[in-house]
């Protein structure tokens, strides 16, 4: 377990500002009695889990507890511990830790998140137990009495507020110093403190849900970029507006279009007139018309069978010179399988001559060998005299002599013998062999015999198909050559047989179309065919000026039926004026009345900010003063006086301006701001004294400014506990 005494953390202490002191009922604590004030004071700490603190412990006094730790202890989340104890942690989706606090302190061991702290209010002694999940419905919150033991119902989970009467947010720009961060702004629970308007007033804490009701109101009308409601209607009438004008002038352009299609129109009864009588004139020649078109008709019907006549002639000369008629495709594919059948046939042949020449090669090596081969007679001969020589050498006397002679003569004779031996044998084989190879040789012979037979045979059938000779075309690609050319000349010949059928058959009914137009005229109409025509030209010249009138009438139609739709679009567009005008006008209304709502709702929103300001300046006389008070404890040697306004927005005057504080350093700002939240601490308890909670504020400042600072903080604690984190000596 952790836990931190006076020894081994505390840096130093004040004595006791209070000369009577005496025992109070809360859990033993010795505790003195602040004259006029309601006591509020954190006795004891338990955190279990809280980020890296981790089942930590901690008991404060009043006054001032000086807190002094080198940096990553864990200063700054005690602070967040404290507060999260009396408010809770916000329920936020934001991922960015600074932001999200239950994601930041989340336990960095595992286990319950949270802790206790133990508090004194009034004269009674509470324990508040406070542990969260990973969202706010998670969140478990009981308040036990000291004294009892028992749960309490005096506060409820909204502790901070009830305890403090300020939201998170005025809490944490009051009495929660955050390490860098002492601004101080102003919202509807800070500004009811100040006013002292809690209970009397219910309406000023809703000042900013009202103003922000306005403003949003407002935006709905008008928003930054020329947005909203009111943009929108203007857009609406100028665009309304515009096809008002355009409609207009569509308008004029209708009745601009009328007077055309009565000029096209009186055109058009003109032109038909002229095309009537022009057909009139043509039908009275259509009679000597009539006796020219049969006649070209009959002569066109007669080119026609003569040149198809023609054309079938050609046709037919050219299969006359296919003659003989080339083989068909399937006797074609018969020749393709005899061909590579011969080819078999031919390497088959080659192959048992080939073998049977091999075998008379073998024969001969045979024959040659068996010649080469003589009697072992050199054996016999010195093996019989060696012999010979031992018998005699034993029968003259010497013994040894004579019978190493005769045992090498017997030793020799065995070995011819034995020589003479592996030759027969080898004889026999070779003549056993020789036998074979003639046997081979005859049954090859008779194979090759019937091969030959074959290969007579097939190519007798190829000549019979391809007219020519096989022997003569021993190359096989000769005859994979004129198998080709044989197949082209069949389907050029099949190709020309197809086209003579066709063409037969139209050469038949051309023909017959002839006869049949020639005999169906009249035979006196036949006989002045004849006779040369003389209307010819003239009717040509009036067919050509009738087709022209007609071509001239259908431009003049599409023209008509062009301006028809014309004028229909456009009086559908002029029918909308009446309806274009009244929508406008009932725009121009709604833009009226949105506007002067508008400016309605702006005069509102100022007289209720001027109100407030108003209001809100009753505290700011007071706090201005004690702001002064303060600042000129911290820093004595300053010249300067800063103004507060009702926002508790602070300006320097220098160099003749009133100037924001962000054109000072970081030590001047922060003297500045740590004097305003006092005097806004003062001003917002007047009898209750809060706890107020310093996370290292002094950082910025120099040695000797950090001196008055401390001696400031230790003379404020003479009136309220406070809480000092900081890691310096």
């Amino acid at each position: 377990m952790m836990f931190l005494s006076k020894e081994n953390l505390y840096g130093w202490y004040w004595p006791l500002p209070w000369s009577r002191k005496r025992k109070s009922r809360c859990c033993g604590w010795e505790s003195a009695r602040w004259p006029g004030r309601i006591r509020m004071q954190i006795l004891r700490i338990h955190i279990e889990n809280f980020g890296k603190l981790h089942d930590f412990d901690m008991e404060f006094r009043e006054g001032l507890n000086h807190i002094n730790a080198a940096n990553g202890w864990g200063k700054s989340t005690l602070a967040a511990f404290l507060k999260a104890v009396f408010y809770g942690l916000e329920a936020t989706t934001r991922r960015s830790l600074k932001e999200n606090e239950r994601k930041k302190y989340l336990p960095w061991q595992g286990g319950a998140f949270g802790g206790s702290v133990e508090f004194s209010a009034g004269e009674r002694c509470y324990r508040a137990e406070r542990f969260f999940g990973m969202k706010e419905r998670e969140d478990t919150f009981c308040l036990y009495d000291l004294v009892t033991g028992l749960p309490s119902s005096d506060y409820t989970e909204r502790l901070g507020e009830e305890l403090f009467r300020l939201d998170r947010s005025a809490f944490e720009r009051s009495s929660y110093f955050a390490q860098q961060d002492f601004s101080v702004t102003v919202n509807d629970s800070m500004n009811a403190r100040l006013t002292r308007v809690e209970e009397e007033a219910g309406d000023m804490q809703n000042y900013e849900k009202a103003c922000i009701s306005l403003e949003n109101r407002m935006k709905y009308y008008r928003k930054l970029g020329n947005r909203g409601r009111i943009p929108e209607l203007q857009e609406m009438i100028r665009r309304l507006q515009e096809e008002l004008e355009n409609c207009r002038f569509k308008e004029k352009n209708l009745e601009e279009q009328k007077r055309m299609m009565a000029q096209k129109e009186s055109q058009d009864q003109k032109l038909q007139q002229e095309i009537r009588a022009a057909e009139e004139q043509i039908q009275a020649k259509n009679g000597q018309a009539a006796l020219d078109a049969h006649r070209e008709r009959l002569e066109s019907l007669k080119e026609e069978a003569q040149g198809r006549a023609d054309i079938l002639r050609e046709t037919q000369e050219k299969l006359e010179a296919f003659e003989p008629a080339p083989p068909e495709e399937e006797e074609l594919d018969q020749c393709q399988r005899l061909i590579i059948k011969l080819q078999e046939v031919t390497r088959g042949i080659d192959g048992e001559m080939s073998r049977a020449r091999e075998l008379d090669r073998r024969a001969e090596e045979l024959r040659r060998e068996g010649k080469r081969e003589k009697t072992g007679i050199k054996f016999w001969l010195p093996a019989g005299g060696i012999l010979l020589a031992g018998i005699a050498a034993l029968a003259r006397g010497p013994l040894i002599p004579g019978l190493v002679l005769a045992v090498s003569g017997i030793l020799l004779l065995l070995m011819a013998a034995a020589k003479e031996w592996q030759k027969k044998e080898q004889r026999q084989k070779k003549a056993r062999e020789l036998h074979e190879i003639g046997k081979q040789h005859t049954e090859l012979l008779e194979s090759c015999r019937k091969l030959q037979e074959q290969e007579g045979t097939l190519r007798e059938e190829i000549k019979g198909i391809l007219m020519v000779d096989p022997v003569q075309e021993d190359d096989e690609h000769a005859l994979e050559e004129a198998l080709q050319k044989e197949r082209k000349r069949s389907r050029r010949y099949g190709e020309l047989l197809r086209d003579y059928g066709i063409q037969k058959k139209e050469a038949g009914k051309s023909r017959m179309a002839y006869e049949q137009f020639r005999d169906g005229l009249p035979p006196e109409e036949l006989a002045r065919m004849h006779q040369p025509s003389v209307t010819v030209q003239e009717k040509a010249d009036l067919e050509r000026k009738l087709r022209m009138m007609q071509e001239q009438r259908k431009t003049l139609q599409k023209e008509i039926g062009h301006i028809q739709n014309q004028i229909q679009n456009l009086s559908g567009e002029a029918e909308r004026i009446p309806e274009l005008e009244e929508e406008t006008e009932r725009l121009k209304g709604e833009l009226e009345a949105s506007e002067r709502e508008h400016r309605l709702l702006g005069t509102t929103l100022q007289y209720l900010k001027e109100a407030r300001n108003r209001f809100s300046s009753r505290y700011l006389e007071c706090l201005q003063q004690n702001f002064l008070h303060y600042l000129k404890a911290l820093d004595p040697e300053g010249e300067s006086e800063p103004i507060l306004d009702v926002k508790l927005q602070v300006k320097i005057p220098k160099g003749g301006a009133a100037r924001e504080l962000a054109y000072f350093s970081a030590g001047e700002q922060d003297l500045i701001r740590i004097a305003e939240r006092f005097a806004v601490v003062d001003a917002l308890y007047e009898k209750e004294q809060p706890v107020l909670i310093l996370d290292d504020p002094f950082v910025n400042l120099d040695p000797e400014r950090y001196e008055r600072a401390l001696a400031f903080i230790k003379e404020m604690s003479k009136r309220r506990q406070m809480i000092y984190f900081t890691c310096r000596g």
